[in-house]
């Protein structure tokens, strides 16, 4: 799949819970923004994630 540990677990995370918000999946695994924000670019630009902009979640799924 071309993915690291990380990108992996975050993205077995998403899958099992459904859409999260990006500081939530942040905190619950033990991320700062400065390690989350790249993660989810890769997941991203995979198509393995979308970041989308709901008016009240602003969700990753």
């Amino acid at each position: 799949m071309g993915l690291g540990r990380s990108d992996y677990l975050a993205l077995a995370h998403i899958y099992c819970e459904g859409p999260i918000q990006p500081w939530e999946l942040g905190t619950r695994r033990g991320m700062g923004s400065g390690t989350l924000t790249p993660l989810l670019d890769r997941l991203e630009r995979r198509g393995y994630a979308v970041r989308t902009d709901h008016p009240w979640t602003g969700a990753v799924s």
